[in-house]
């Protein structure tokens, strides 16, 4: 028996519009009027978070793709994912 919980599954809104200056990703959420700068490994966050992916599958990837320690990965990610959702830019969705 298999006792491990899948992670909710993640996915950015769709209605945002995004463009890159320079180092800096910026994106604006119509909705709320806001702006929101990302550097780069918060811009590749934000492109995996294109299709439903789970926090463990970004993890990894960011694991793989920067030169980054498991731990400070967890922390950062996590909390990148947190304001994420408190600002209504991600929505959990069903496989």
């Amino acid at each position: 028996m298999n006792n491990t919980t899948q992670s909710p599954l993640l996915k950015r809104r769709s209605d945002l519009v995004d463009t890159e200056l320079e180092d800096l990703r910026v994106f604006l959420d119509a909705e709320s009027g806001k702006y929101f700068g990302m550097n780069q490994v918060a811009s590749r966050i934000w492109d995996l978070l294109e299709t439903p992916t789970s926090p463990e599958q970004i993890y990894a990837q960011i694991l793989s793709e920067f030169k980054v320690d498991q731990s400070t990965c967890r922390e950062e990610v996590g909390q990148f994912i947190s304001e994420l959702q408190e600002n209504g830019l991600v929505t959990k969705v069903t496989a």
